[in-house]
């Protein structure tokens, strides 16, 4: 089954390969039969294509000239710092190639160009922009900054001078543009400036008052400073700590010895050594050893004896009354401490010594201790000072950057404004073109002669599809479907042969198998 069905498939595919050999060979043969009616439609369709252009080209060529400009995108205003740039933020400038194509292919500049030039339509009114606009072809060379301009016309010189009128129209167009928007932007930065220095000062002020008010100089040699200083305090407080444990230890030792405290000893020595107190204390102990003889040898209501007692209550009285007025109002002393010896006297002034050496050292640790607490204050301040000053400092570095940008930029933007720069830079203006880009002949020749072919060979296979006669052998067989067995040649023009018998030259013999049948 599988062996047959690859038989019929081979046969079937000899057959359509057949077919189209049959069918070739009979578009050939319709072909050569109708040789005449096809190059006679070809030979028509390239003179009509022919005489086209001919009269195109007599009565309505079209001349085209280019003209190539460079456009800037970038513009020519200098770049401005951080801060300037946020005020002239709306500062905008220009756009890129996409819309600059689309202002050349405006209606405006199509009616400065008509303008300019004068140019009109065939009943001599000036002519419609739009009109204008699709004789104009604006591109943008590939990978470029580069536009082209291409200009139509049936006139060669007005081609070229419409494509040059456009681009010269088109750079004033950027001048004015760039001469404006350095006006603008001149005049927003003439009424920034003053603002901005105006910040720049109170930037100034804030810096100097934070400077005055917090005693700031410079930080970093302060910090240093305060380290140094305070390892120096430190070292003084220990040594100052040391020598008052020493004098406390001192003191302490000879309070010990005196019996009393320092303010006592000076009080009692004071009065050791005070005339008017050791009189009348000579007369009190002179008056205290006569009493006492008295009493021991008389009663106590004896008048002597009293007498003694009043006379001893006013001298107490009189030596309180002296020990006050020696002392002048301060200090205390007991009435055994009103005579001290000499040795009594070197270790109460000895003691004296040591308190106010105990007292001046306490007095150095407790100044000590308050510079080197003001030290330690002021070096917690720094941190928040210096963020305080860097910030200031930033602040105000802003704000002359700002301002020092803004003058430059102005400066700039005179030169700008009075130069009247432009973005456009001619690359090649349009030239008068040396011949028409239309009609073109070859190409109009070209398409007449291959319709002329399709045409031709329509007319062909139309002649022949009418024509019901039977002009060959094969068109016999392939109309009847029989096989040929040979052919009749045509006697008419055979010159004639030498025996009735010989055969035909041209006589085509049966093909055997044929015969056989």
């Amino acid at each position: 089954m599988v062996a047959t069905n690859g038989a019929w498939e081979r046969e079937t595919a000899r057959a359509e390969a057949e077919d189209d050999e049959i069918d070739l060979g009979q578009y050939a043969r319709i072909l050569k039969r109708r040789w005449l009616p096809a190059l006679l439609v070809l030979l028509s369709t390239l003179g009509l294509a022919g005489a086209y252009s001919w009269w195109k080209l007599q009565n309505a060529p079209v001349f085209e000239s280019s003209s190539k400009f460079l456009y800037e995108t970038s513009g020519s205003q200098p770049t401005l710092p951080e801060g300037a740039q946020q005020l002239v933020g709306g500062q905008s400038q220009g756009g890129g190639l996409p819309n600059q194509i689309e202002i050349l292919q405006s209606r405006p500049l199509a009616q400065k160009v008509i303008d300019k030039l004068g140019l009109t339509n065939k009943q001599g009114e000036p002519l419609d922009p739009d009109a204008l606009l699709e004789r104009i072809q604006v591109e943008q060379v590939e990978s470029t900054n580069v536009i082209k301009l291409s200009a139509q016309s049936n006139q060669p010189q007005q081609a070229a001078q419409i494509a040059n009128t456009l681009m010269d129209v088109y750079q004033q167009r950027t001048i004015s543009e760039q001469t404006a928007e350095s006006r603008n932007t001149r005049q927003f930065l003439e009424s920034q400036i003053p603002q901005v220095r105006q910040e720049v000062r109170q930037a100034e002020a804030a810096l100097r008052r934070f400077k005055e008010q917090n005693n700031v100089v410079a930080l970093d040699e302060e910090a240093k400073s305060i380290v140094k200083a305070t390892r120096n305090i430190n070292e003084r407080l220990s040594d100052a700590r040391a020598s008052l444990d020493s004098a406390e230890s001192r003191a302490t030792a000879l309070r010990n010895k005196v019996g009393m405290s320092s303010q006592q000893g000076l009080a009692s020595a004071q009065l050791s050594q005070s005339p008017g107190v050791q009189q009348v204390l000579q007369q009190y102990q002179e008056v205290e050893t006569e009493l006492a003889n008295k009493q021991s040898e008389l009663t106590p209501q004896h008048p002597a004896v009293q007498a003694l007692q009043e006379q001893r209550s006013r001298l107490r009285a009189v030596l309180r009354q002296r020990v006050r007025a020696s002392l002048a109002g301060g200090g205390t002393a007991e009435d055994r401490n009103l005579q001290l010896g000499e040795t009594k006297v070197q270790l109460i002034s000895n003691l004296v010594n040591a308190e106010v050496e105990r007292l001046g050292l306490v007095s150095q640790v407790n100044a000590l201790q308050q510079v080197r607490d003001t030290y330690q204050a002021r070096a917690n301040q720094l941190p928040q000072l210096e963020q305080r000053r860097a910030q200031l400092e930033r602040e105000l570095q802003t704000a002359r950057s700002t301002l020092k940008g803004l003058v430059e930029q102005l400066q700039k933007t005179r030169i700008e404004e009075n130069r009247k720069s432009s973005k456009v830079d001619v690359v090649e203006r349009a030239q008068v073109p040396g011949g028409p880009v239309s009609p073109k002949i070859a190409l109009n020749l070209a398409l007449g002669g291959v319709l002329g072919a399709l045409l031709g060979g329509a007319a062909a296979f139309a002649l022949d599809a009418r024509d019901r006669r039977i002009h060959s052998a094969e068109d016999a067989q392939q109309l009847l479907g029989y096989p040929m067995l040979g052919s009749v040649p045509n006697f008419d023009d055979v010159p004639a042969t030498e025996g009735p018998r010989t055969p035909h030259p041209e006589a085509e013999p049966a093909d055997t198998p044929s015969r056989a049948n």
